[in-house]
Order: C-alpha cells, then sequence, then structure tokens
C-alpha cells in the first residue's frame, strides 16, 4: 500500500502541529481569597499535604557526546543521579489525566486549568492536585489549542487566540473565571493569532506578540494591549515587526520587555520599549534557547535546542545562557551546560530561587520517544551548574507543561497529540530534594492583600529560620514556555510573632494580580504557599473592627480555649494578636500567639492559675483594632469521671445519632426534626424546634437511678414554651426533671425528683431565663443530705422548693430518658451542648470545672476490618502493582500502609512509603530477576491500625540483555520529489521487537547518520526531501528493554526531480464515495457516473473500475485543460474485454479533439493516441504492442508541436507504429467537450481499471515518462 496522506492533511488530522463569548465581560469579583481560599493546609510535615480548605466559600540516559555541541561549550559532566531524595527528588506515581495536558495555568485556588487539542467535550478540565479530581469546564465556541495565556490581575485567566485550523488563528480574547468555572468572550483583536505568546505587562494589561494569521510563517506584526478593566484593545502599530511565533517574552524591571528566545528557531535579542514603541537589539549573536525564565528580575536564563517540531528532526543541544539586563551593556554569557541536550523542555522557577529544567529529547523529532530525556536537571543561579536529579517514567516531548505548585512540587504533564507522537494522557508530580530536608516553615498567617512599597505581617512560628521570602507568580505554561512565572525576592525582617516583609516597588518588578508567597528556611526547605494578591491600588489605612463576645474557656489543667465574634474589615481581616497576662485583674498583657480564625488553645499553663485575655485583629495592610473585651478563666483539672453515666457533646455535625461519650453506649437517637447545629457552645450542638424535637436516650440498668443524681448541660432557649421545657428528663410527671419552667411567674430553670409515683418536688432557680442566651445550668440531688441545689453559670442559685425533698427518689422505670422533651409533650425551644448525667451529687468546684470542659469526643478504638484479596503483579523490571479489597470502619478508613520483604516467605517487612488512601499502590525502584513479598494494613483517623492482609508475592523479571537481530533487505525507493519509500524485513527477539530507529544522512557517500523515525511496522515514507537528491538510509530494531540490534545495510536513493506542466493527476486512492481528487491541488475534481467505481485491485492500491458499457469519470473544462500546444498523456492501464471500438482512456473529442485510447484500428487491439489539427480531422498514433487482457500495461502519449512527435511509449519503451494523418504544429481545442475518463462523447467506453493518471501541458522525454511510471501519485 502506498495511499499516504500530504503533510498538510496530516497536520490538519492532528490539529496544532506547527507546520502545531458567549457572554459580554462584566466586571468580574475576585476569584480567589488568599490564604483563605487555598485547599492546601499550611503543614510542617516535609513532602505531605493535607486536605482541608481553610473556609467555607530510560529510557535511554545518553550523556552528550561531540558534535552535539560547539567545541568552546562549557560541559557539565553526566552522573547517575542520587537515589536519595534529598539529593535527587522523588516522582509520584504515574496519574491516568482524561486529556493530553498541552496547556497549563495554576488558578487562585490552587487548582490547574489545563485542556488539549479541542476544547469542547472534555477537552478542558479542572484539576485538583489535593484531591487528583477532575471537572470539566469545556469551552465549544472555539477551539482555544495552540493559543496563549495568562492570569489578569483579578484571577481570571486571559486566553489570546487559538486554532480555525492549521497556522490559521483565532481573534479571539477568551476569558475562564475560576469561581464559577465559566468561560466568556472578550473583545476580538486585530489580528487572528495562533501560537502567540501573552505577557503581563506593570500596568495590568496584557500584551499579545506574534502568532500565525492566515498561513504558515505569517505572523500577525504588530502587538496588541488587552485592558480587562474596559474591555478594550490598544494596537501598538509603531512596533511593526515580525517576530517568530510563541516568542519568549519577558516584562523587565524598567517596563521594557524581552524577546530572549522562542519556540522555532535561534534568534538575536530584542527589547522593545512601549512608550516609544521600538524594538532594539540586545546582543546581535544569534544563539538557540529552547526555553526561557527570568529567575530574578532582570536576570534571565535559556537552555536547549529552539527548533519547530514540523521541521527536519535536528540534534539537541545542552548549552545555556544567562543575561543580566540590569547592566549597562547586557550580553549573553554562556555558562556550564546542561548534562542532556534537551529540545521541547521546560523550565520552572523554584522557591529556592533554583531552576528546574524537565521533558525534551536528544533530538527535535517529537516522535522519538527512544531519546526522551526522563532525567530532570536543577540550576544553581549561586554556581550556574546543573545537577541530575530522579528520573520520570514517562517521555515528556512536545506539548509537554510542568507547573509549580503552591506547596513547592512541580506538576509535569502532557507530549502528544502531534503524529507521531505518542499521546501522554498522564501526569507526574514532582517533589524537588528540598521536601526532604527537614520539616516546614509554617504561615500562621498571611495578608490577603498587598500594595507596592508597603509592610505586611507573615505570621510563623519558625520565624527564627527563615532565610529568604519569595513571590512566584501562577504559572501558565505551553509549547515549553511559561508564559506567566516570576519569581520575585522580598525583603523582610523578624518580628513577634512572625515576619514583617515588604511589598515589591513597582508593577514592573512583580505585575499586579496573584502570586504565591513562599518562606524558605535555612535548610532550603519552603512553606506550603499562600496566594496572595498584589494591587496598584492606595494603600489600605481602615483598621478592622474589634472582635468581640471574648470568652475564656478552661479545658483542662493546662490549657484555656478563646473564642470570639470576627472582626470585619473593608479589605478582609488576614489574622488575629491574641495577649495574655497572668490573674484576674492584671493589666501586663503580652502577645503570645497570632489566629486566623476566631478562636485560641492556650496551652502549656499552670495548673489552678487564673488568666486573662485580650484580642485584636490585624488586615493585610497592618492595621490593628481596637482591643476586645477581657476574659479570665482558671487552668482548672480534669473534669470529674466518678458517676459519670451519660455525657454528649453533640460533635457529630451530621446523622440521626449522638454518641455516649463516656463510652457506656448510650447512644441518643434523634427524633421529631431534632438536629446538629454549628452554633453549639463548643462547636456543634443539639437543635430542637420546641413541638415535636427530642433526642431517645434509651432505659438501660445504669440510667435505672434511685439515689442521688447531678445533671447539668449548656442551655441556650431561642423561644419561652407555655409551660415547662424539658432540658433532660425520665418522667411522666413522676419521675426526676431538668427543665426550664415558668411555674414561679418568670421563666427560671427547675429540677426535680419524685418521692413516690405520685408526687414530684422541685427546686427553681433565682436567675430568669432571658432568650438567646447561653447558660451552665446543674441540679444536684443528694440523697443522704436530702439536699435539692439548682447551679447557674457555676454559682449556687436556689429559688423556691416546692415539696419535701426526699432521702431515695422514685425511678419511673417504664420510661426513657429523653432530651428535649418528656412523655406528655413539654417540649424545650432551643440549643443544648455538653449535657452530663451524674449518679452522685458534685460539688460546686466540680460543676465549675465542668461547666469550663468541653466534653471530649468518644474515643475510637476500633480497629478497621483487614484489607483483602491482595494482588500484586508485575509492571516491569523495577516496578510491582499492587491492588486489594477495601476495609471498613465505624467512623472511617483513613488510609492504607503498604510494607513489602524481599523472598518468598521473607518476613522482615518494610514500608514502601507513605500512607496512600486509595486501593493500588505502585512499589518502584525494584530489583530486576527478584521475588518480593507484601502485606496491607489499614488505619482510620484516630490510628487504629488493622490486622495484616494476606500476603502476596511478585518476580520481577530478569533485565533482557538480548538485542533484536539487525534488519535485513532495506530498500528505498524514490515516490515523488519529496518523497523516498523504504521497507526491510522485520527482525526476532526473544521478547519482541517494539520498533525500529530509522537514520538518514543526505548525499551519495554521506556518513553523518540522524535518526528521523521510530516506525513500529517494517515500511516507512520519508517526506519533506529535496527534489533531484540522494539520501542514505540504515535502520535498527528496539526491544522493549531498549536493547538495539546492530544496523541494516545501507540503501540508497534519489527524490525525483520536479516535474514542470503537471495539469492534473489522479491517483484514485479514495476507495468510495462519487468523486476523486486532482492530486496537483488544481481543484479537477473528476466525478464518477454511471456506475464507475473505485476498486482495491489498482496498480498502486486503489484504481478506477470501468463497466465498458456506462461508466465514466467527469473531469470538468477549466481553462487550463484548454491546450492547443504539446501534450503528455499517462496512466497505467488493465484491460478485463476488448471493446468492440475504441475505447477511450482519457479524451477531450467528440471525434475532433485529443484522444488516449485502445483501438482495434489497426487489426490488433493496440494502444492510440491523437490529436486534430482542425476541428474535422484526426491525427493517431498507434503502438506496435499488441494489448492482452488481464495484464497492466503503463502507456504514455506524447505530443510534441515544435518537433511536430507524436510517439506512443509502452512500459517505458518507445513502441510506435502505425501514423495515420499529418502531425500538425499545434492542435485543435474541442472547447466544448469537457475531459473524460473512460469514454468520449458518442460512447467507446473503456472495460477494465485505469489508476495514476497523468495530464501534462508539454512534452516530457523517455527518463521523465520512466520515472513517473516508478512513482505512485501522493495523494
Amino acid at each position: 500500500m502506498r495511499r499516504f496522506a500530504t503533510p498538510l492533511i496530516a497536520a490538519l488530522l492532528v490539529g496544532c502541529i506547527k507546520s502545531d463569548s458567549v457572554n459580554p465581560i462584566g466586571g468580574a469579583s475576585d476569584v480567589g481569597a488568599g490564604p483563605t481560599g487555598l485547599a492546601y493546609t499550611f503543614a510542617a510535615a516535609p513532602h505531605r499535604l493535607g486536605a482541608g480548605l481553610r473556609n467555607p466559600s530510560g529510557y535511554l540516559p545518553i550523556p552528550v557526546t561531540a558534535g552535539a555541541a560547539t567545541a568552546t561549550e562549557p560541559r557539565a559532566a553526566v552522573a547517575a543521579a542520587a537515589t536519595d531524595p534529598a539529593s535527587a527528588g522523588q516522582w509520584s506515581s504515574v496519574q491516568s489525566w482524561p486529556i493530553v495536558a498541552i496547556h497549563t495555568t495554576l488558578l487562585p485556588n490552587g487548582k490547574v486549568l489545563a485542556w488539549d487539542t479541542d476544547t469542547s467535550g472534555v477537552g478542558v478540565q479542572v484539576y485538583d492536585p489535593i484531591t487528583n479530581g477532575f471537572s470539566a469546564a469545556p469551552y465549544s465556541p472555539a477551539n482555544l489549542f495552540c493559543a496563549g495565556h495568562g492570569v489578569l490581575p483579578d484571577g481570571r485567566v486571559f486566553v489570546a487566540g487559538g486554532t480555525i485550523s492549521d497556522a490559521t488563528g483565532l481573534h479571539d480574547a477568551t476569558i475562564f473565571d475560576p469561581s464559577t468555572q465559566t468561560w466568556s468572550s472578550g473583545a476580538k483583536m486585530q489580528y487572528g493569532r495562533y501560537y502567540p505568546t501573552v505577557t503581563k505587562l506593570g500596568d495590568g494589561r496584557m500584551m499579545v506578540t506574534s502568532g500565525e494569521t492566515t498561513c504558515d510563517l505569517c505572523n500577525a506584526p504588530i502587538p496588541e494591549l488587552y485592558d480587562a478593566s474596559t474591555n478594550t484593545w490598544t494596537s501598538l502599530s509603531g512596533a511593526n515587526r515580525d517576530i517568530p511565533f510563541y516568542p519568549h517574552m519577558l516584562l523587565l524591571p524598567d517596563g521594557r520587555v524581552m524577546e530572549a528566545s522562542n519556540y522555532s528557531q535561534p534568534v538575536a535579542s530584542l527589547v522593545l520599549d512601549l512608550s516609544t514603541q521600538t524594538w532594539s537589539t540586545v546582543d546581535p549573536t544569534i544563539l538557540d534557547g529552547g526555553s526561557a525564565a527570568m529567575y530574578v528580575p532582570g536576570k534571565i536564563i535559556k537552555s536547549g535546542l529552539g527548533r519547530d517540531a514540523d521541521l527536519s528532526p535536528a540534534n539537541s543541544v545542552a548549552t545555556t545562557y544567562v543575561i543580566d539586563m540590569t547592566q549597562p551593556s547586557p550580553a549573553w554569557r554562556q555558562t556550564a551546560s546542561m548534562a542532556y541536550p534537551r529540545n521541547m523542555h521546560n523550565l520552572t522557577l523554584l522557591p529556592d530561587g533554583t531552576v528546574l529544567a524537565t521533558g525534551g529529547g536528544l533530538n527535535s523529532n517529537r516522535g522519538d520517544t527512544a531519546s526522551a530525556v526522563l532525567q530532570p536537571e536543577l540550576w544553581s543561579p549561586a554556581t550556574e551548574t546543573w545537577t541530575v536529579l530522579a528520573s520520570m517514567q514517562t517521555p515528556r516531548l512536545y506539548h509537554s507543561t510542568a507547573l509549580l505548585l503552591p506547596d513547592g512540587r512541580v506538576l509535569v504533564a502532557g507530549g502528544g497529540r502531534a503524529s507521531p507522537e505518542v499521546d501522554q494522557l498522564s501526569a507526574e508530580i514532582f517533589s524537588p530534594p528540598y521536601l526532604f530536608k527537614g520539616s516546614r516553615p509554617t504561615v500562621a498567617s498571611a495578608p490577603t492583600r498587598m500594595q507596592y512599597t508597603n509592610s505586611f505581617f507573615v505570621g510563623t512560628p519558625d520565624a527564627a529560620r527563615i532565610a529568604s521570602v519569595s513571590l512566584l507568580g501562577l504559572g501558565s505554561v505551553t509549547h515549553a514556555f511559561n508564559q506567566a512565572q516570576r519569581f520575585v525576592p522580598i525583603a523582610f525582617q523578624q518580628a513577634s510573632g512572625g515576619l514583617t516583609i515588604t511589598a515589591p516597588a513597582n508593577g514592573n518588578v512583580a505585575p499586579p494580580g496573584y502570586y504565591m508567597l513562599f518562606l524558605v528556611d535555612t535548610n532550603g526547605v519552603p512553606s506550603v504557599a499562600p496566594i496572595v494578591r498584589i494591587s496598584s491600588g492606595p494603600a489600605d489605612s481602615q483598621a478592622p473592627t474589634a472582635p468581640a463576645n471574648l470568652a475564656a474557656t478552661a479545658a483542662s489543667s493546662v490549657q484555656i480555649n478563646l473564642s470570639w465574634t470576627a472582626s470585619t474589615d473593608d479589605v478582609g481581616v488576614a489574622s488575629y494578636f491574641v495577649e495574655r497576662c497572668a490573674g484576674s485583674g492584671c493589666t501586663n498583657f503580652q502577645q503570645i500567639g497570632t489566629a486566623t480564625t476566631p478562636s485560641y488553645a492556650d496551652t502549656g499553663l499552670t495548673t489552678g492559675t487564673s488568666y486573662s485575655y485580650q484580642v485584636r485583629a490585624n488586615d493585610g495592610a497592618n492595621n490593628l483594632s481596637g482591643y476586645s473585651n477581657v476574659a479570665t478563666a482558671t487552668a482548672s483539672g480534669p473534669p470529674p469521671s466518678s458517676g459519670l453515666v451519660a455525657a454528649y457533646a453533640f460533635g457529630e455535625g451530621s446523622g440521626t445519632t449522638t454518641a455516649d461519650a463516656t463510652g457506656k453506649g448510650h447512644t441518643g437517637t434523634l427524633l421529631g426534626g431534632a438536629t446538629f447545629t454549628a452554633s453549639g457552645k463548643y462547636g456543634n450542638g443539639l437543635s430542637l424546634n420546641g413541638s415535636t424535637a427530642y433526642v431517645d436516650l434509651g432505659n438501660a440498668a445504669d440510667l435505672q437511678i434511685t439515689g442521688s443524681m447531678t445533671w447539668s448541660a449548656w442551655v441556650y432557649a431561642t423561644a419561652n414554651p407555655a409551660d415547662d421545657g424539658q432540658i433532660v428528663a425520665k418522667s411522666n410527671g413522676a419521675g426526676w426533671q431538668f427543665k426550664t419552667s415558668p411555674d414561679t411567674g418568670p421563666q427560671t430553670f427547675g429540677v426535680g425528683v419524685s418521692p413516690n409515683s405520685s408526687s414530684l418536688t422541685q427546686r427553681y432557680s433565682n436567675t430568669a431565663r432571658q432568650l438567646s442566651t447561653w447558660y451552665h445550668v446543674a441540679g444536684v440531688y443528694d440523697a443522704a443530705a436530702a439536699t435539692l441545689n439548682i447551679y447557674v453559670n457555676g454559682v449556687l442559685d436556689n429559688g423556691t422548693l416546692r415539696g419535701t425533698i426526699p432521702t431515695s427518689q422514685y425511678n419511673n422505670a417504664g420510661e426513657n430518658v429523653v432530651i428535649g422533651r418528656r412523655t406528655g409533650g413539654y417540649y424545650f425551644p432551643g440549643t443544648i451542648d455538653e449535657l452530663r448525667l451524674y449518679n452522685r451529687a458534685l460539688s460546686q468546684a466540680e460543676i465549675q470545672t465542668d461547666m469550663n470542659t468541653a466534653i471530649a469526643p468518644t474515643p475510637d478504638t476500633q480497629p478497621p476490618s483487614a484489607p483483602t484479596q491482595l494482588n500484586a503483579t508485575t509492571a516491569s523490571g523495577s516496578q510491582i502493582n499492587l491492588s486489594w479489597t477495601a476495609s471498613t470502619d465505624n467512623v472511617g478508613v483513613t488510609g492504607y500502609q503498604v510494607e513489602h520483604c524481599q523472598g518468598s516467605g521473607c518476613t522482615n517487612f518494610s514500608a514502601t512509603g507513605p500512607v496512600v488512601t486509595g486501593t493500588s499502590s505502585s512499589d518502584t525502584g525494584l530489583s530486576a530477576g527478584t521475588t518480593y513479598s507484601y502485606r496491607v494494613k489499614a488505619t482510620d483517623a484516630a490510628g487504629n491500625w488493622s490486622p495484616y492482609s494476606g500476603i502476596a508475592s511478585a518476580t520481577t523479571p530478569t533485565p533482557d540483555t538480548q538485542p533484536p537481530t539487525p534488519p535485513t533487505g532495506l530498500t528505498a525507493t524514490a515516490a515523488s520529489p519529496s518523497q523516498i519509500n523504504l521497507t526491510w524485513t522485520a527482525s526476532t527477539d526473544n521478547v519482541g521487537v517494539t520498533g525500529y530507529l530509522l537514520e538518514r544522512c543526505s548525499g551519495s557517500t554521506c556518513t553523518n547518520f540522524i535518526q528521523i523515525a521510530t516506525p513500529t511496522a517494517t515500511s516507512y515514507s520519508d517526506t519533506g526531501l529535496a527534489a533531484s537528491t540522494t539520501y542514505r538510509y540504515q535502520v535498527r530494531a528496539t526491544d522493549a528493554a531498549n536493547n538495539r540490534s546492530a544496523y541494516s545495510s545501507i540503501a540508497s536513493a534519489t527524490t525525483q526531480g520536479t516535474l514542470s506542466g503537471l495539469v492534473a493527476a489522479y491517483a484514485f486512492g479514495e476507495g468510495s464515495g462519487t468523486t476523486t481528487a486532482d492530486a496537483t491541488g488544481k481543484g479537477h475534481t473528476g466525478t464518477l457516473l454511471g456506475g464507475a467505481t473505485f476498486t482495491a485491485s489498482g496498480k498502486y492500491g486503489n484504481g478506477l473500475s470501468l463497466n465498458g458499457s456506462t461508466a465514466y469519470v467527469d473531469l470538468g473544462n477549466a481553462a487550463d485543460l484548454q491546450i492547443t500546444g504539446s501534450m503528455t498523456w499517462s496512466a497505467w492501464v488493465y484491460a478485463s474485454a476488448n471493446p468492440a471500438d475504441d475505447g477511450q482512456i482519457v479524451a477531450k473529442s467528440n471525434g475532433a479533439g485529443w484522444q488516449f485510447k485502445t483501438s482495434p484500428d489497426t487489426g490488433p487491439q493496440t494502444f492510440g493516441v491523437g490529436v486534430s489539427p482542425n476541428s474535422s480531422s484526426l491525427t493517431q498514433r498507434y503502438s506496435k504492442t499488441v494489448r492482452q487482457l488481464g495484464t497492466w500495461y503503463y502507456v504514455a502519449g506524447v505530443y510534441n508541436a515544435a518537433t511536430k512527435g507524436l510517439d506512443i511509449y509502452v512500459n517505458g519503451v518507445l513502441d510506435n507504429g502505425t501514423l495515420r494523418g499529418t502531425i500538425p504544429t499545434s492542435q485543435y481545442n474541442n472547447a466544448g467537450e469537457h475531459v473524460v475518463i473512460g469514454r468520449r462523447t458518442g460512447g467507446y467506453y473503456f472495460p477494465g481499471t485505469i489508476d495514476e493518471l497523468r495530464l501534462y501541458n508539454r512534452a516530457l522525454s523517455q527518463a521523465e515518462i520512466q520515472a513517473d511510471m516508478a512513482t505512485p501519485i501522493a495523494h
């Protein structure tokens, strides 16, 4: 088969291969809320993230070799990367993604926006690095593939251009809002742009540079500026210049914009002065730069090969250059090279100031995954050298991306969607070495907004060990360049409880918008970054309101808990400063900590000591509020535990049961609409509607009490019941009750016990209960002393007593203990919290301790069930995959620990890594040919561990070191002026051949072969070649272990010369349908009529089948088919029957006019060609060859007007037979006739198959005819 798509068609099929809205814009609110909107927790543990919202709203490691760089290039030694994560970093397992992440942008909420070659349907995804989950965010009005993009000052994502078709760009500006995950359309650009670059300027406008408009290399010459605040564009018409597509544009600290390098080719560096709209040359030296980044303001690094992936492949380079644009005469300076040559790689700025290079290949062939560089490298600005790090698993070549995350890890994804590259529907996350060098610094508080030059406070308990503070812009990456990343060092000094930092000087240093704020300690370990917004507005001078309702409650003998009502602020409250002094009435307050929420736990106190507290609020601009009220509490001992029968904290928050915190199992069932509320006294509480809601605690034996008792609870009434409102009771009138009551006139608290089944003795409080106020109430019945007392807020508050206090109480055995009602109704309206029942009388001190002590939740001591069905499967010589069936738990399983040991039957198990949350894991970095045994256990939030699963074992295969046999029988055949077809005999291998590495050089004796393709079949078509040029080829085989065979023999071929005068050409390769394409591109499409069909039995693949009676193809009668001079007709012809008269191969004739045919005119069936001197005669030449049925012939007719020649060739040989008539010096053009294949006017149908038909408007030579005969028509 030889039907291959042309390069243009292939490009259109894959989309963005560089041969790569609906609603009006309105005022958008901020889409991020600084640290409170970020899903990352600021954990101190190294290399670990927590998921908690802060608020609701070898491949072959080939070293650098000679020839890959210039002789003067500084060379870095290539050494194997260290295996210690503290030196080499560590990769996550490969994540499956629903798309190829060709475009990625970090959002202000910490998630990642990514899209593929098609932005409709599932082609756009929002990825959450915390949960590893995805949500689709499609955009269907247009395709944003191969656009430029960045993050607007308000946090929305700005996308410029996109693709209509290959090399034809969109005029669109498209905007994504992360807060709603919706798209909208902005005002359109003057130019359509495909492969543009977006650069945020110091005033927040977005500059769009270059990008193809309507054709390949037709780049938009004028930059345009987008102002999101007005949804308008400004064209920089004075800056007219042809800048190659996807230029590496960087905003300098002086406001100029520099083109450091670009995606497609080496260039001299330019700067654009926006004030004068003029370009000037920085350094005239033309240097490579496959990727570039500004590693500090004004200082730029670029490295590797910049080369369009559609150009013929070239070896990558490892060169690295730096330039300091803050110097008076800046020039590029070469530094130590990377260890590996790279093209299509990404440079990512890290919070410690280093630069990470990931991905790319040893050459610019995007399909050569065998030459992918899997080892990242880390560049140090201090030493200007590179360090090789741990290898990733997946090739990341053309269309791969790399993006810094707020936790300091790097998301590496994508690669593919451009034939012949493999589509990488996956991602890996890299943890740089700094995450393994100690605990992280923590960020306790941070400003949500910063204004230029102002000072701000960052709360951290680690201030003493902070070595640097930096801002890093939210990245936006495509095509090996991050268009939005920026590293800005921040001045800082230590302050009480944290650091005082100074915002950047202006927008040219840090353009307005969202940044990650990193603290880095003396070990180089970064914090998890809060995301803050920098703006150029006026300084915030308005202080927050003072915190209110400060309350202090003893939690234990060494801890007091504080809570208060949150402050408000015109911009936002960043933190609270908590101050303390010892003693009731003390005034010497000292700050003891900061909080970002309206609560604080003060620990490490002295038992029995009173402490006073005050709090004030701080906003992001360091404006301080007034102080709150002063609250005092005493660090008291643990609450009483003897005699405690039941206790309820109501901490569940949801569900229909509430746990008994004593562990005695008196679980309460919520009925009649009883619910949990977040507005309890300490966290959640129990909400009761006063009409139907209650909680049933059952009637267990230890609740059948006839002696002393204590009842206590925090109570908050929202309405006054008409009669008693029971807090908790075991009564139908007789039996004990604990309630609010109007019995004495005002609403008071009451407690009652029954001496017998027909009476009730009751004590009421003096305190009149108010609505919407928290009270701690306790009732105490002492049977031995015959007393019945009531306490309100820890103070004895005995009021009216009704009845005689008995020495024992009546137990109403048939009644359940019920919260919020008793038999007969008597519902309580409001909230109850911290309810306790004792079977003894508590002292006042014990009651006060209970009042100040929240009930601890019931400890979970039940472990999960053991995981089952553990399965171990070998994935490679260094990896075993594991899966198992999930465990169950009374509360919930939080993770699994996988352990392994070496050998079958081994017992010295150790953990393979951190706890995993799913039911699968991959154990990597294993030794080949080794058996490993595994077991798994589950854990829950309380740290309970399940029993182990059963043991599963697997053995990694022994390394395959045997190479395939070399390919044989390599042949090279010229197919056209730009194409050579190659075939060879397959290699064999002990495991299996996975592909072939095809190499080529130019010239009849050349030896400088370079790899051009990695086909998996035993044939390849090499396209895009130069005409009349000799090429040499060799091929070798490879297997899954990357063993490579010896080379095949060398085969060579010379591309055909370019043939002029070709008017129409037909390969008939369609296979189906009613039209056939003109391969010349001139548009002479043929229409199949009268039963003409395609057949798979052509000379080269498909052909045209004609039935000899009705079938033909009409080619039309275009102007360039009206020929009066020389002509050549040629085709492969296969007759299946002898026509009674002429059988026209192709003609433009009704008797007069040219004909190309088979004919019985001379007796036997021969081939013939005829031209007309005038409208009434025909001169004809017949072949000597007698045409046989069922045989392919290549036939050409040549009319030379200048020499009066009319010749016929059969199978490339001149075969002139009989001539009838006089050959004219010009031919008659029968203007009214169409050109028709398979007949002429009047009939004369041809029966059989025709293939490879060509029409020329000149006379071809015999050599040219033979070249056509040997060359299939490309289509």
